[in-house]
């Protein structure tokens, strides 16, 4: 039995899963520790006390604390899901680190706003032997993945998002990175400021391997990445959809947590699984970095 627990108890954490059933969405950490046999969510963790007590309930939890460390203390669990607002990530991703039997930590996506502190704490994690791995969803979507082979013959990308380049930015800059190869020459054009936060929006070109990539931002609630060429595939609707040859598909991101913490279990039981791992997350936070200061690669 892996013992899970939670530390944040937002939207991510269960809420996009509030009134579905199993069947329709598994979009939250505590949605799929639910849906997925082997696993016991033994804490979970909010600095509201009201709202960690509703979350436990909700979700099952069989303890609920407004401090994360004792809640590591007290409940030993194998694998924590990281759900805090991201300026708390690091802090939480080193508090872990102290967490006896710990074996993996689930981070939400970006794994902090400070590269160099996130490349001082991979070695940590190494050598502690604790995986680290990071959730940019798309990577982790047979659906979408499913999609990878038409990049190899796109001449260009676009990306079309709102909601800041930590926030949506983050996920393209992973994807097209992931599929394309190591950015470089980047090109910040313009900013456009968010609705929430420090976060912004980056009108920027830069290269993905050797295909030009452009981010037009926007400040709609919009997700969209298009991989142009003979046959070009477009992700819409955030990546629900894609379009292809007149065709409109689903992509099934809305059960893709179920997806993400199948493949985390597959490692920890010595398998082959994909997983955004610390290396990989890290070079994508120096590329939003990058892009929101904005500097030049």
């Amino acid at each position: 039995m892996w013992r899970a627990a939670i530390i944040g108890c937002g939207k991510i954490a269960g809420g996009y899963d509030e009134g579905t059933s199993v069947l329709e969405s598994c979009q939250t950490h505590a949605r799929a520790f639910q849906a997925i046999s082997g696993v016991q969510l033994v804490g979970v963790c909010d600095l509201d006390p009201a709202r960690a007590q509703q979350f436990a309930r909700r979700w099952s939890a069989a303890k609920h604390f407004t401090d994360p460390r004792v809640m590591l203390d007290q409940t030993s669990p194998a694998i924590v899901s990281v759900c805090s607002p991201t300026e708390t990530h690091a802090d939480m991703l080193e508090l872990c680190l102290s967490s006896p039997g710990l074996r993996a930590v689930l981070c939400e996506k970006p794994a902090g706003f400070d590269p160099e502190r996130l490349s001082r704490l991979l070695p940590r994690f190494a050598h502690a032997g604790i995986v680290l791995a990071v959730n940019y969803s798309r990577a982790y979507a047979p659906g979408i993945q499913r999609w990878r082979g038409l990049s190899a013959s796109c001449s260009s990308v676009t990306v079309e998002y709102g909601k800041g380049v930590f926030n949506f930015g983050s996920h393209a800059v992973q994807w097209v990175a992931d599929w394309l190869g190591e950015i470089e020459e980047l090109r910040v054009l313009s900013t456009v400021p968010a609705s929430a936060s420090f976060d912004h929006a980056v009108s920027a070109r830069f290269l993905a391997g050797r295909t030009p990539v452009t981010f037009r931002p926007s400040t709609a609630d919009r997700f969209d990445v298009t991989f142009h060429g003979q046959r070009p595939v477009s992700f819409f609707n955030h990546a629900y959809e894609v379009r292809h040859a007149g065709e409109v598909h689903r992509t099934g991101l809305e059960a893709v947590m179920r997806d993400v913490v199948e493949s985390l279990i597959t490692r920890l039981e010595g398998a082959s699984g994909r997983l955004v791992e610390g290396a990989e997350a890290l070079a994508v936070l120096r590329v939003c970095s990058a892009m929101a200061n904005p500097v030049s690669l």
